[in-house]
């Protein structure tokens, strides 16, 4: 039977993806042990509303972590969807590196679906 984990990958010394964070402390984890400073979710409001994931929460918790938490919605595993969303994805992702953000965490589903 398959069972959620928080883990996570460097693609590059700025970049790490992994699984979608559930709770604040997986934020204090990332936080923490990731060595992030924004967190940068793809998670689809379908996705949120299936996982019970408060965003506004996770927000707060994010930021009580001083972490940057940005978001681009994109439906997993929706071809078409992530066509049409790519392209902000990028720019808000190009955004937050020239805010300055040391490294980010994005949803390792959406980065494996494009590469």
């Amino acid at each position: 039977m398959w069972t959620w984990s928080l883990n996570w990958g460097e693609v590059t010394p700025e970049i790490v993806i992994g699984s979608c964070p559930m709770t604040p402390d997986d934020l204090k984890t990332i936080a923490r042990s990731a060595r992030v400073s924004a967190v940068f979710s793809l998670q689809h409001n379908d996705c949120l509303t299936w996982w019970g994931i408060d965003e506004a929460r996770m927000r707060r918790a994010g930021s009580g972590q001083g972490l940057v938490m940005a978001r681009c919605s994109i439906r997993d595993f929706d071809v078409a969807d992530m066509r049409r969303c790519l392209p902000r994805a990028v720019a808000e992702l190009a955004a937050l590196r020239a805010q300055g953000t040391v490294s980010m965490f994005t949803a390792r589903r959406v980065w494996d679906a494009v590469h």
